[in-house]
């Protein structure tokens, strides 16, 4: 069987890589990141059918908790269904303020856009 795992860590974790190879002082456009390397992480590992071990690396967090979820932008992403009607309105030439309130009467607590 082979080694199956799976790694808890927080979503501020780690540190801004800049997958574009440009230097971040000769960058056109100055963005920001979430990351602030928060060091929390579990790691949980598949032995047998049935049994994890659970390896815990840090539970410390070097930050406060959230203070509102829509600021994790894994919460913030689109259904399925949300894209694939998003991109047949956009198709169609509706604007996107007229998308947007498409999906919000749909779903008043939408997290997205």
């Amino acid at each position: 069987m082979s080694e199956k795992y799976v790694v808890l860590q927080c979503d501020r974790g780690g540190q801004y890589r800049d997958v574009r190879g440009v230097p971040l002082d000769e960058r056109e456009k100055t963005t920001g990141t979430r990351r602030i390397n928060c060091s929390f992480k579990i790691k949980d590992k598949k032995i047998d059918e049935g049994i994890w071990i659970i390896e815990v690396r840090n539970l410390s967090h070097n930050h406060e908790a959230s203070a509102d979820i829509s600021g994790h932008p894994s919460l913030r992403q689109l259904s399925q269904e949300d894209i694939e009607k998003v991109d047949h309105m956009t198709r169609s030439g509706i604007p996107p303020r007229q998308i947007h309130s498409s999906l919000r009467q749909k779903n008043p607590e939408l997290k997205a856009l």
